[in-house]
């Protein structure tokens, strides 16, 4: 019998595939952009003191470059998740996917409520929480379709995130906040390779 260990199956076409690659790594790419941007905007940043919503606090200097580009990361990530939504095989990846869109919509309101407004805590939070949804969710999807490594191995990373997230105390909440990012680039990261493995061995 044929073994599905490794084996991931992607549905949808070979264009709608090429384009959440892009996609993905454009989540990667633009945000990374934006916030090195703005940390070198404003060198009084520190990752070990400050969170990175500092940088979109009105006493920041060009706040704008850290909101709009929280917005914009946004848009692309909604259209990364949207072609998740395409390419998944059964009902649980579809949900992953889902948690993404929210994902997306919860890191827009980042950047219009930015820090100092009352709303900013609770959508920054909600972002987080989405976030991990997502990598779990889409972890089990791939457990579902007996793609056992990869699926494992998404599981694991959003559990132990969220368990060291909860429980370790970080020096600062940039810190914290890069922990969660670091997890969501590795997501993606092994979402494209799932992806672009899958279309290698179509040609």
């Amino acid at each position: 019998m044929e073994s599905r260990i490794f084996n991931v199956k992607i549905g949808t076409g070979r264009r709608t595939n090429l384009l959440t690659i892009y996609l993905g790594i454009l989540s990667i790419i633009v945000p990374s952009a934006f916030i090195i941007a703005s940390v070198m905007g404003n060198p009084w940043f520190s990752i070990m003191k400050n969170a990175f919503s500092d940088l979109g606090a009105v006493t920041a200097n060009m706040q704008w470059v850290f909101n709009i580009g929280l917005i914009v990361s946004a848009a692309v990530v909604f259209a990364f998740a949207i072609g998740l939504i395409e390419i998944s095989e059964n009902k649980v990846q579809v949900t992953g996917s889902a948690f993404l869109v929210m994902t997306a919509i919860f890191l827009a309101m980042i950047g219009v409520f930015y820090e100092g407004t009352s709303p900013h805590f609770l959508f920054s939070v909600l972002f987080f929480a989405e976030a991990a949804l997502s990598v779990l969710v889409w972890g089990l999807g791939l457990l579902v379709q007996r793609s056992y490594v990869p699926g494992t191995a998404m599981v694991a990373m959003s559990l132990a995130g969220a368990v060291i997230s909860v429980t370790v105390k970080f020096p600062s909440i940039a810190l914290l906040e890069a922990f969660g990012i670091i997890i969501m680039f590795v997501w993606v990261i092994m979402m494209v390779v799932l992806i672009k493995g899958r279309l290698w061995r179509e040609q």
